[in-house]
């Protein structure tokens, strides 16, 4: 009976997903999905930026997928991949929503 329990619980935990079918990105209404004005993607790839952050106090995978939850939720980021082994966050963001100097500030009161 456990074994079966257990089969079944296996069976719902494994789809045939993406892992970001499991963990959507949030939708924003009020917020375009790239700065307006922008219509040509070349246009929208050169208004992307990247920063790289160190993240103390993460533990575990469950801490960096939190953490990267949190992130991937603040207007104007793009993307988020949070690494745990070695405690960083590297994030893409739309320059025209997000202020380089801001963005250590936002971290703090993530994590």
């Amino acid at each position: 009976m456990k074994i079966t329990a257990a089969k079944l619980l296996s069976l719902d935990c494994i789809r045939n997903e993406s892992w970001t079918d499991m963990s959507p990105r949030p939708h924003y209404p009020s917020m375009p999905k790239y700065p307006k004005g922008l219509l040509l993607q070349e246009n929208i790839e050169r208004s992307k930026s990247r920063a790289l952050f160190s993240v103390i106090g993460m533990t575990c995978p469950a801490c960096a997928g939190s953490v990267e939850k949190a992130i991937k939720r603040l207007p104007g980021i793009r993307e988020a991949i949070v690494d745990v082994l070695n405690n960083r966050a590297r994030v893409l963001f739309y320059r025209s929503f997000v202020n380089v100097s801001h963005l250590p500030l936002i971290w703090h009161f993530l994590v």
